[in-house]
């Protein structure tokens, strides 16, 4: 009997643990879509700096900071990334 009472509990924890993953992995797909343009915007930077005349880099090109205006959004999706992620 008493076997038979911690055998169903195990199954109804297993129960609703799965069905959390489940709804995990839901809030994740959500909250990685969020930040999906932020990802893209980097890496449209990231190709606009690697091709550009001087060949600098987007690493330099951001150090420098010429356009300040693009720098700082480019700079303000790199804190929403870093955020996300270390809210992993």
């Amino acid at each position: 009997e008493m076997v038979l009472g911690s055998a169903r509990d195990c199954l109804e924890m297993a129960r609703q643990n799965g069905s959390t993953r489940n709804l995990n992995s839901a809030h994740l797909a959500v909250r990685l879509s969020k930040i999906t343009p932020n990802r893209a915007q980097i890496e449209w930077y990231k190709a606009l700096c690697d091709g550009s005349e001087e060949q600098l880099g987007y690493y330099d090109t951001f150090r420098q900071m010429r356009t300040a205006k693009r720098e700082h959004a480019v700079n303000m999706s790199r804190v929403v990334l870093a955020t996300f992620w270390n809210g992993m």
